[in-house]
């Protein structure tokens, strides 16, 4: 009888430990970086216009015309990835457009990447 006791608890901790795993792995980021607003390396985070900078919001990369961005990894292609966004630049109340684009990164840091020869950096204490 004790044994079986022994087996059950057992049993419950091993279920537990898997189930907290699993919720941990699912609430990653898709890409290994810090979340906040990246801007180019050659441009200071003060002086940083829409055009340099992204947000990384641990879905995918927000910019001044795209938000809501999903980017998923490209099996088989370590670092690509597909993102799906929808368009900003359409006016408020009209039917919002989604896009579609391959993002090649090189993950240089938690805090750095480059995409398409540009290098990105997080601005501190910004999001």
């Amino acid at each position: 009888m004790r044994k079986t006791i022994v087996r059950q608890r057992l049993f419950v901790a091993v279920g537990a430990i898997a189930a907290v795993t699993s919720i941990a792995a699912s609430a990653r980021d898709v890409v290994a970086l810090r979340r906040g607003t990246y801007v180019d390396t050659a441009t200071a985070c003060a002086e940083a216009s829409n055009a340099t900078m992204r947000i990384f919001t641990g879905r995918g990369f927000d910019s001044a015309s795209a938000d809501q961005c999903v980017a998923r990894p490209v099996a088989g292609k370590p670092g690509t990835y597909t993102q799906t966004c929808n368009d900003d630049r359409i006016p408020e109340g009209q039917h919002k457009t989604r896009s579609t684009e391959t993002l090649k990164l090189r993950i240089l840091s938690p805090t750095s990447y480059a995409i398409d020869g540009a290098r990105f950096r997080l601005c501190p204490g910004e999001m």
